[in-house]
């Protein structure tokens, strides 16, 4: 019963162990982490913990709980009823009100096992941060984009029978201000076959001053100067399209821009990953038993001090950037 019954961290020093086998073997030091044999503590703490137990669930097993109070000395329960099914009820009872006890133990010794750990490893989750400026700004539709893939897709060569097929990709470029959404073919994941498909996106769509987060250069238009009253009747072409464009804008701040304040996860703060916290690389296509561990060896926060991108460094030697929602910090005290 001593081994099932776990001791404070901060009490485990007093159980602190000098050991070697033989009087050349280097000492090893060791702590003993629940209640030990033949310490004169021991039968006190055993006897503790149960009534503990039982004045945390009394409401819920009344009768179990009188025979841990008053029937009990460490592990042998000396107690009596007046009928077999009060016998029955009873055993169940305190075996329920045991188990209570051991599921506290289970769980905090599964919270620290590496290898359950790893089978269920849960990704951090800071908090959502703030929309980048380039999403609450009228402007020129494409003139900031963010870009990604999307694939692979089979292709056939031609029409023919026997026709050769190779894999293809979609690139995707998403306006940040409209989410308006322009399509390029790319044929491989690769830097070529990306600027390949900027040439065509930026001859259709005209340079756009922002890709994700590397700005390319400046705005290249404005919104119009003048502002029309909607009852004014529009004399011109000129003057038609400035009257639409102004109802756009209108109508993206009214019914749009109001849906982007609204964060319906990620709403709790939690502690910032920190320099080197053994992680879990979560890897999608991989089962989270081969996930690859790593070293945090760079933080990145934003501008509301939340880190939310990290430098890791694996057993091998390379060094990855990866959010942080793709990591499992590994509990080691």
């Amino acid at each position: 019963m001593y081994r099932q019954i776990l001791i404070r961290t901060e009490d485990r020093p007093y159980q602190h162990i000098l050991w070697r086998e033989f009087p050349h073997d280097p000492l090893q030091e060791y702590e003993l982490n629940t209640v030990t044999y033949g310490v004169s503590s021991s039968p006190y703490l055993a006897i503790r913990t149960l009534r503990q137990l039982a004045d945390e669930h009394c409401e819920q097993f009344p009768l179990a709980t009188k025979v841990l109070r008053d029937e009990t000395y460490i592990d042998d329960i000396i107690t009596g009823c007046s009928s077999i099914e009060n016998a029955i009820q009873l055993r169940d009872d305190l075996v329920a009100l045991l188990k209570l006890g051991l599921r506290l133990l289970i769980r905090s010794r599964i919270a620290k096992c590496i290898k359950c750990f790893r089978a269920k490893a849960v990704p951090c989750q800071p908090i959502m941060g703030d929309l980048p400026i380039a999403r609450l700004q009228p402007g020129k539709c494409f003139k900031s984009v963010g870009i990604d893939f999307s694939g692979p897709f089979t292709v056939k060569e031609s029409r023919r029978r026997n026709a050769r097929t190779y894999k293809a990709y979609l690139c995707l470029f998403v306006c940040l201000t409209i989410k308006a959404v322009h399509l390029e073919a790319v044929t491989e994941l690769s830097s070529e076959a990306f600027l390949a498909a900027l040439d065509p996106f930026v001859a259709r769509r005209e340079l756009c001053s922002k890709i994700i987060t590397d700005c390319v250069g400046e705005p290249l238009v404005t919104l119009p100067e003048d502002t029309w009253d909607e009852a004014s009747h529009p004399r011109t072409r000129w003057q038609m399209l400035q009257k639409l464009n102004q109802c756009f804008w209108r109508t993206w701040q009214r019914d749009y821009l109001h849906t982007l304040q609204q964060k319906i996860k990620w709403l709790k703060l939690t502690p910032n990953i920190k320099l080197n916290d053994v992680v879990i690389i979560v890897e999608p296509n991989l089962p989270p038993t081969q996930w690859r561990l790593a070293i945090v060896e760079e933080l990145h926060p934003g501008k509301d001090n939340v880190v939310r991108v990290v430098c890791l460094r694996t057993a091998d030697g390379h060094f990855l950037k990866r959010p942080v929602v793709k990591t499992c910090p590994i509990p080691i005290n």
